[in-house]
C-alpha cells in the first residue's frame, strides 16, 4: 500500500498536519441532518504507517462537518475476520471529543470479511437506540485495501433497500484490477462515479468528503410554523390573486367595449345610405 502517500499528501493539502491533527482552519460543511458510519478495513494486509493515514483520512471527513445530536452524527466499525463497533452515533456529541477518539482505534489485523461487516452495521449500526435518526440522511463510507473473501452483495443491497448511501474508498495496488472494482462498485450506490473512488489513480480524498457534503445538503428541511408569519403570507396571496381577478376584468371588459364601436358605425352608415338611395 505505498500508493498510501498520495493519501498523506492529499490529506496535508487540504487542512490536515502530518501526525493526523486537524487543522482548525479546514473546510466546513453547512449541512441537514446526516448519520455517518464509517467502516474501516484493519485487516493484516495494512500496514501500521497506513493505518494511520487512513485515521488521518477519516479526521479530515470529521473535520469538515459540525458535529453534534441536531446536525452530523458519525459512528465507526472497524473490521477483519470480524467486525468490531468503535462508537455508536450517538457515542460522541461534539468534534473534539470524536478526533480525540479516533486517534485511539487499535488495528485489529486478520481477513478482510467486508461482507459481515456490512452485515454488522446494518444489524448494529442504523439503530434508533444507538442514535439514528428517522429525519437524517444516512450514509456509509467504507474505506478498505484489497477484495472481500465473503459475499458482499446481498450486505450492501439491504443497506442501499434501507435508504443508505454507500461510499466505498479503495486504496493502494489490490483494488486496482479488474476483479476488485467490480466488487466496489457492487457495494456503492448507484452513480458510481460519486460513490467509488481509488485514491492511487483518478480521485482525492477532498473529493469525497465534498461528495459527502454535496449529498447531505441536498437533504430539504420542513419550514417552522410561525401562525403570525403564515396569516400575513395568506393575506397577501389573496389581495393579489383579487387584484390580478380585476385587473382581467377590467381589461375584458375595455376589449369587448372597443369592438362594439365600429361595429355600431358601420350600422349608421349602412342605414343611412339605404334611406338616401331611397329618397332618390
Amino acid at each position: 500500500m505505498d500508493d498510501l502517500l498520495v493519501l498523506l499528501v492529499l490529506l496535508l493539502s487540504s487542512g490536515l498536519q502530518a501526525d493526523g491533527v486537524p487543522n482548525s482552519a479546514g473546510p466546513q460543511c453547512e449541512m441537514a441532518k446526516a448519520d455517518i458510519v464509517m467502516l474501516v478495513d484493519g485487516s493484516g494486509s495494512i500496514s501500521t504507517e497506513d493505518f494511520k493515514k487512513m485515521k488521518s483520512f477519516i479526521s479530515q471527513i470529521v473535520q469538515n462537518f459540525h458535529i453534534g445530536p441536531n446536525e452530523v452524527q458519525i459512528g465507526l466499525t472497524q473490521y477483519s475476520s470480524l467486525p468490531k463497533t468503535e462508537w455508536y452515533l450517538n457515542t460522541h456529541k461534539n468534534k473534539q471529543s470524536l478526533l480525540e477518539t479516533i486517534n485511539d482505534i487499535r488495528q485489529m489485523a486478520g481477513g478482510t470479511m467486508t461482507g459481515l461487516a456490512l452485515d454488522h452495521i446494518f444489524n448494529q449500526s442504523f439503530k434508533p437506540a444507538v442514535g439514528m435518526r428517522a429525519d437524517s440522511k444516512k450514509y456509509v463510507v467504507l474505506i478498505t485495501d484489497g477484495v472481500a473473501t465473503d459475499n458482499v452483495t446481498i450486505p450492501a443491497k439491504n443497506l442501499k433497500d434501507a435508504g443508505i448511501e454507500l461510499y466505498v474508498v479503495g486504496v493502494g495496488p489490490d483494488v486496482q484490477n479488474k476483479r476488485a472494482i467490480e466488487q466496489l462498485k457492487t457495494i456503492a450506490s448507484e452513480d458510481v462515479e460519486s460513490h467509488v473512488y481509488l485514491i492511487s489513480t483518478f480521485q482525492s480524498t477532498q473529493n469525497i468528503s465534498a461528495s459527502l457534503c454535496h449529498g447531505a445538503t441536498n437533504v430539504k428541511r420542513l419550514p417552522s410554523y410561525n401562525p403570525t408569519a403564515f396569516i400575513i403570507r395568506l393575506v397577501v396571496l389573496l389581495l393579489s390573486l383579487l387584484l390580478f381577478a380585476c385587473a382581467i376584468y377590467c381589461s375584458h371588459k375595455t376589449a369587448r367595449g372597443q369592438q362594439r364601436v365600429p361595429q355600431n358605425n358601420t350600422e349608421a352608415e349602412y342605414y343611412n345610405i339605404s334611406v338616401g338611395e331611397r329618397e332618390e
